[in-house]
Order: structure tokens, then sequence, then C-alpha cells
């Protein structure tokens, strides 16, 4: 109660989380916003060039290429690893199979692994001459062939593919923990009620876990 009561107590144990996050966070942001004012070599000093970087920024062809790019690989990342561990966190909360033990460790092995491996790994799956895709085709005897990581759009979409697997094991035990805290009796009612399983899933798992 005392602790609660007091303010200054409170302020002294956040301070050392603000100041951590002001040195790695705020403080960057600040310089790197004051220096893109600048020309800096890395070696002298920084000389003030006013709007200059900036209008070769808005000037370069490559600009609307890199903020497409960035768009497309946020919007497909977000929704692969938000989406489907959501979705896999779901069954194996409501869903009566066995074995969902070794599902969740499956689920998160991904993540588990050094981003050298991934990469290691993605390369043999997209290669055009010997990667597993086309060799697969080629197997099947279907004359496809793609390369995969030469082509802006298809390369781009690769590559998030990749990054979303091996993070989305991570999202997928955060989402499950949340929705196992949310009470079995609300789904009961639910079921007796008559809600069916996609109204159970959008108007008790979705919001619950967000005030639970």
């Amino acid at each position: 109660m005392v602790f609660k009561r007091s303010r200054w107590a409170q302020v002294l144990f956040v301070l050392p989380v603000i100041i951590i996050y002001g040195i790695i966070i705020v403080f960057p942001l600040v310089q790197g916003f004051f220096m893109s004012f600048t020309v800096w070599d890395g070696v002298n000093a920084a000389q003030f060039n006013g709007l200059a970087n900036y209008q070769k920024l808005f000037s370069s062809p490559d600009l609307w290429p890199s903020i497409r790019n960035s768009i497309l690989y946020s919007v497909f990342l977000t929704t692969y690893q938000i989406g489907f561990a959501t979705l896999f966190a779901f069954i194996l909360v409501n869903v009566d199979i066995r074995m969902k033990r070794f599902f969740k460790a499956a689920y998160f092995v991904p993540v588990l692994l050094s981003v050298t491996v991934v990469a290691q790994l993605f390369v043999s799956i997209y290669h055009g001459d010997f990667g597993l895709i086309n060799k697969f085709a080629e197997a099947m005897g279907w004359d496809w062939r793609q390369n995969w990581l030469a082509e802006p759009i298809k390369g781009i979409l690769a590559i998030a593919f990749a990054e979303s697997w091996k993070g989305m094991g991570y999202h997928m035990l955060i989402i499950y923990a949340a929705m196992r805290n949310v009470p079995r009796s609300y789904y009961e009612a639910a079921r007796i009620d008559g809600a069916s399983t996609f109204q159970q899933f959008r108007c008790i798992t979705i919001p619950l876990p967000k005030t639970n």
C-alpha cells in the first residue's frame, strides 16, 4: 500500500526503463533526424547542407519501388504471421486433436533457427536451377520454372514468406496463451445459444483476449 501511494517510488522503479529506452530509441531517432540535414563521411565533422538530402531522395527513381516493396513486404509479413498464428492457436485451443504438445513445439522450432540457417534453407528451395520447387515441378513433368529471387515482386514475396515462416511460431504461442485465458463457459454458452464456430471465433476468441 505504501508503494502504491508513493509516486516517487513508482517513478524510481520506472526511471531505469525510461532512461534505457531514451538512450537506445529516442536519442538515435533525434540524432538521425538532425544528421539528415548534413553531409558526413563518417570521419570528418558533419557539414550542414539544408534540404539537399531530401531533394536527392525524392528525385531518386529508386524511391517509389522501395516504398512499394516495403509496403508489400510488411502487409504480407503481418497477414501471414498474425493470420496463420491466430488460426493455428485457435485450432490448438478449440479442436480436440492428439499430440498438441508436439504441434506447439513444431510450430516454434523455426523461431529457434538462426537467420543464416533459414536463409540457406530457402535459397535451396527458391533457386532457379536446382531449387526444390522447380525440381518438384520437373519431377511432376510440368513445363514450369520460376527464378523466385531474381524477379522484383516474387522476390519480395519469397523473402517475406521465409521471414514469416521463421517468426510465426512466436506469435502463435502468444496468441495461444491469450486464448487459453478466455473462460470456457463463454464458449459453452455460445454453443447453447446456437452460435457457429465462426461466430464464436469472431465474437469471443478475437475480442476477449484483448481485455483479459
